[in-house]
């Protein structure tokens, strides 16, 4: 597997919806711990008839790097 940080994307501090083109372009899966703005973006993303990224939004309590562990196990 292929992992990119938003760090090392460039894409730290961009808007939610950036962050979706970003993810579309990259044909990348967005891992996300933003459970009150990103399912909203990426619904709008969506609905204006965007390319769509794959988008996991987990819980602030499960490290990302444990989301990620139970995936690979699936």
């Amino acid at each position: 597997m292929d992992f990119l940080t938003a760090g090392n994307a460039g894409i730290r501090h961009l808007p939610d919806p950036e962050v979706l083109a970003f993810a579309a372009k990259e044909q990348r899966l967005l891992v996300s711990h933003d459970e009150h703005t990103m399912p909203r973006h990426f619904r709008d993303f969506r609905m204006n008839g965007n390319e769509r990224p794959g988008v996991l939004v987990i819980p602030q309590s499960v490290s990302i790097g444990s989301a990620i562990e139970e995936l690979l196990l699936i």
